[in-house]
């Protein structure tokens, strides 16, 4: 029996529908064939990530969610869409320095990370655990940063696709307007390891 969680993250099924996720240098649609559906098995709540045609990051903070000091896990689903992109999960509003992770779907591993804790440019301590990846049916996997603990009660989650080349925090390239992944189930929870995902299609659930 799992420990008693609460689901922060709003609108946990549909990220990046609303304006509670602010993009750069990205969009997000529905997908132009539904030939798959959800972890949970609907197709109504798909949301794909796409890079635009700029020379700049591409990426997607969820920027109304203020996370707090609490020991957390932050994690999502993720299908990638293509074989030659990346996405990487990245602390925002600290500045340079933040603790980040880079996922590569197709080999199912974490890639590169961050180092297990240090200090952002603007003097914010954080700590984190071993990146988490669990591998779903149809190419989903859920992936997250564990035990994350931030010195701040002002930071956020943001998505990023990277190339395959990138091995450090955050990428810049110009893109092409290809779809590169599909995002379902945002969870932010205290505690120090994920439990099951915790459908919130409100606020905190």
């Amino acid at each position: 029996i799992e420990e008693a969680r609460t689901n922060t993250a709003t609108y946990s099924n549909i990220v990046g529908k609303y304006v509670d996720w602010t993009k750069t240098g990205s969009t997000v649609q529905t997908p132009s064939s539904l030939n798959y559906t959800s972890p949970m098995g609907t197709t109504s709540d798909l949301r794909e990530m796409v890079e635009n045609v700029q020379n700049t990051s591409h990426h997607q903070v969820h920027s109304s969610v203020n996370l707090d000091t609490a020991a957390k896990c932050c994690t999502v689903f993720v299908k990638s869409l293509r074989s030659d992109r990346n996405i990487q999960i990245r602390i925002t509003s600290l500045g340079s320095a933040p603790p980040w992770a880079t996922f590569d779907l197709d080999a199912g591993i974490v890639k590169y990370q961050s180092a297990a804790s240090g200090t952002s440019s603007n003097n914010t301590a954080w700590s984190m655990s071993t990146p988490f990846i669990e591998k779903h049916a149809n190419g989903w996997y859920r992936i997250g940063l564990t035990n994350l603990a931030v010195a701040s009660t002002t930071w956020n989650i943001g998505l990023y696709i990277v190339r395959k080349t990138a091995t450090g925090s955050g990428d810049s390239f110009t893109g092409d307007n290809v779809a590169g992944f599909s995002i379902w189930g945002a969870q932010y929870e205290n505690g120090a390891f994920p439990t099951s995902y915790i459908h919130n299609e409100g606020g905190s659930s």
